[in-house]
């Protein structure tokens, strides 16, 4: 990282902190003019600024701390995630009154820096962007999401679920476990009180005539994990989300160029995800305790009671609008990467849940998209570098034997790879799934449990995570199992 990342990032958190409130007090005013002498900030940083949201900035800081050790340039100076942390404290207690916003930002901050004696983690805090399309989710739900069912942490949440919902409802906070709110919409459709707000708001979805047991078999056959994978596609997470407890911070509005190059402000909600820790209630008071630590002072509100009244924001909505979607809408299931072919049957990839989900790619093209696959399927793994590096060549070697080296032609390769995908893909999914540039790497967001592999018409796809188990490739003199070489990118 470079230090123009840290300037946008603590200038982003600075601003979110004079907002927090609503007001922008004179002495705020004063203390940012100081932090911006302090920290060399420029116009441009604040520009900068202005293109990422809370929990990217959230997310710069916390990636900088854990490298401040090993950037020799700024070991030791002003530049560091703690000086940020206390600057950003500072400007909240400017007016001795902070709001529960400037607390639920510290809180939310406090938790993605803190470290234990170590100098890991202390809570693994995962802050996360999400798009605001269809969706929209409260600040006021603590969700339990999991891209696999844990029958331990299930049968937790079973046993304590009053004891959270009570402990979360002193913070004003609704505690949200999808199959009860999910039974609960079941028996609303049921009873048919759902179906004339369905046929109102959602014609195309639910017509005249058309019975409310079509809703009910489509949101039962939502779950828990089948509901994660669809946030963690959207969020643009390349991994599975562990079972945790998502909490909405804020929504941020951020500047970003359409295909004309034109500015717009797009909206984005910030969370941040705490992975179950001992208990799901023990996670679950984490973010209130740290707020109330912040704000000494917590006004609460009346907490809703989900399962008697039907709500028009909150998550019955998001599960409504979410139900609906997925039932009018494409939405890609499964990825299919197709790696032979023949005259009459191309190599390419498949995006199962789109109408025309077949995109054929030229071998190499294929076999690229594949390496820069393998090489970001790890979160700590930046991607496949732009320069040339013998470990990747050996991977491609592996790949595509029939021309082995990916670095001849690589950015030709690469747009012809974009240019395909822009044949079959959304703007949305073309972020997701086409390659992307960054600080010298080339790298694609796909979570790898949507990936598949199928390398004979006759064999079925297997899982990109089962495939690579048991490869093994040539590097150097050595020969080495391909996971191993992987996990050397992580580094």
């Amino acid at each position: 990282m470079i230090l123009q990342d840290y300037k946008k990032a603590v200038t982003r958190l600075f601003y979110d902190m004079i907002n927090a409130d609503g007001v922008i007090e004179d002495e705020e005013i004063g203390i940012l003019e100081n932090l911006k002498s302090k920290y060399g900030i420029l116009t441009e940083d604040i520009a900068r600024a202005h293109q990422i949201t809370t929990s990217e900035a959230i997310g710069i800081l916390k990636k900088w701390q854990s490298n401040e050790e090993k950037t020799l340039e700024f070991k030791g100076s002003k530049y560091t995630a703690s000086n940020a942390f206390a600057d950003i404290d500072a400007i909240s207690g400017c007016d001795n009154d902070k709001d529960i916003n400037e607390a639920k930002l510290l809180a939310a901050l406090h938790l993605c820096l803190l470290t234990d004696n170590e100098g890991q983690s202390a809570y693994d805090a995962i802050p996360i962007k999400y798009r605001e399309n269809k969706l929209r989710f409260s600040k006021r739900e603590v969700i339990y999401l999991s891209s696999h069912y844990d029958e331990k942490i299930d049968a937790d949440i079973k046993r304590s679920k009053k004891l959270i919902e009570f402990a979360l409802a002193i913070y004003g906070y609704d505690f949200i476990y999808l199959p009860d709110v999910i039974d609960f919409l079941s028996k609303k459709a049921e009873d048919k009180l759902l179906k004339p707000i369905l046929m109102f708001s959602k014609p195309l979805y639910l017509k005249e005539g058309d019975d409310a047991n079509k809703f009910v078999e489509d949101i039962q056959a939502i779950t828990t994990e089948s509901f994660t994978e669809d946030f963690v596609k959207d969020a643009g997470l390349p991994m599975d989300l562990k079972p945790c407890l998502l909490v909405k911070l804020k929504t941020s509005t951020i500047h970003e160029k359409d295909e004309k190059g034109d500015w717009h402000p797009v909206k984005y909600s910030d969370f941040i995800a705490l992975p179950i820790k001992d208990s799901v209630e023990h996670t679950a008071r984490l973010l209130p305790d740290n707020i109330l630590w912040f704000a000494k002072e917590v006004t609460t509100s009346v907490r809703r009671q989900l399962n008697e009244k039907l709500y028009c924001k909150g998550i019955h909505q998001t599960l409504i609008d979410y139900t609906v979607d997925k039932a009018v809408n494409e939405s890609i299931d499964k990825i299919i990467i197709k790696k032979w072919g023949h005259n009459r049957s191309s190599f390419g990839i498949k995006f199962e849940g789109l109408r025309n989900p077949f995109q054929k790619l030229q071998p190499k093209d294929l076999h690229l998209f594949l390496l820069i696959l393998l090489l970001s399927i790890s979160t700590r793994s930046k991607g496949m570098p732009m320069s040339v590096n013998a470990s990747v060549k050996a991977i491609f070697a592996f790949l595509y034997e029939r021309y082995p080296d990916p670095y001849d032609a690589l950015a030709s390769h690469i747009s012809n790879i974009r240019t395909a995908l822009e044949e079959t893909l959304s703007i949305r999914d073309m972020e997701l799934f086409s390659p992307l540039d960054n600080e010298g790497y080339y790298r694609v967001t796909i979570n790898p449990n949507m990936v598949y592999i199928q390398e004979e018409r006759d064999i079925a796809p297997v899982p990109i995570l089962e495939w690579i188990k048991d490869k093994r490739i040539t590097v150097g003199n050595r020969i080495k199992d391909l996971t191993e070489v992987l996990k050397e990118f992580e580094r």
